[in-house]
């Protein structure tokens, strides 16, 4: 009934209910659309999703199907390995995939030594070959540790050969350690997608997804720590702390402008380099270079080097 064909369609969210429904398969027939999102924590919306991509049109549907296919009543649907068969002959003799094994064993001829990698049954198939190229006369090896050290000469013109069983879904985080929460889930399941397109774009918007899930108090996966600029004392640096996007919508931060050009690091301004662009310049900032102080604020130790916030904490001016 699933064939790679309808597998290679899948998301993780499907093969979370690929894997509950074969882990349960005898139940199934009599669970509710509700009780089989709850037991694959997914939504209703993605069990109907996977029923359509699995070629029927509903969950009640999937359900007669699927039990027709346990029972073996519809010769469509009995696990006779004929549909698959029929599929692996009409790969192989595509245009698109003699291309490939052409490529492949161009890659193959010119090099001097072959590397297989794989666990589980992707594992035997490596041994298998690494075997099989040994025997025609072709150094080859089989790795199943990834962290094995290769020599750096047989590195160099080495062809490494990585194999993965397709058919083995690829389980949520959840599901191997319960301690991630739905948020962190995310973030994993969306940086290691399979297509380019779902994956991060850049780096600020992982980072941005990551502090969501950090601070938000449905997952309390971890504890909050204390933002920089809520202890920074030296007014340069809170302007320019002011300037960083923060990605809660609900929360915004006062943006400190700053005037003039960066100064030149050849030809540094006299007295505090900072002065020509800080916002609380002060006429012996122009001239008088600032030494290191500790300041103590909120029983927190503060070394700082600016007039400013010495002079305010001599007055006892807040900061």
């Amino acid at each position: 009934m699933f064939t790679k064909e309808i597998m290679d369609t899948f998301s993780e969210l499907d093969f979370a209910v690929y894997d509950c429904i074969i882990n349960n398969r005898e139940r199934v027939s009599s669970m509710t659309i509700k009780e089989l999102g709850n037991l694959a924590h997914v939504s209703t919306a993605t069990v109907l999703r996977f029923c359509k991509k699995s070629g029927v049109n509903g969950y009640s549907e999937f359900k007669i199907k699927y039990k027709e296919y346990l029972e073996g009543k519809r010769d469509a649907l009995k696990d006779d390995g004929t549909t698959e068969l029929q599929s692996f002959l009409k790969t192989i003799n595509s245009e698109d995939f003699q291309s490939s094994i052409s490529n492949a064993y161009g890659f193959l001829q010119n090099s001097q030594c072959t590397i297989f990698i794989g666990v589980g049954s992707s594992g035997i198939l490596g041994k298998y070959g690494a075997r099989f190229f040994s025997n025609v006369g072709h150094f080859s090896l089989f790795i199943d540790d990834p962290w094995l050290p290769v020599l750096q000469k047989l590195a160099e013109n080495t062809v490494t050969i990585a194999l993965a069983h397709l058919e083995e879904p690829v389980l949520p985080p959840s599901h191997l350690n319960h301690d991630v929460t739905p948020s962190l889930e995310r973030i994993i399941l969306k940086a290691t997608a399979k297509k380019p397109d779902r994956r991060y774009r850049d780096a600020y918007e992982l980072i941005a997804d990551l502090r969501h899930a950090l601070v938000d108090p449905e997952d309390e996966y971890l504890k909050k720590e204390p933002e920089l600029d809520e202890y920074s004392l030296h007014p340069y640096t809170r302007a320019l702390l002011s300037a960083i996007p923060i990605a809660d919508i609900d929360r915004r931060r006062k943006r400190i402008p700053l005037q003039g050009d960066v100064p030149s690091p050849v030809n540094p301004p006299s007295g505090c380099p900072f002065h020509p662009r800080c916002p609380e310049c002060m006429e012996r900032c122009k001239t008088e270079v600032p030494h290191p102080v500790i300041i103590t604020r909120d029983g927190r130790e503060h070394m700082v080097c600016c007039h400013r916030v010495q002079a305010n904490a001599g007055s006892g001016n807040g900061f």
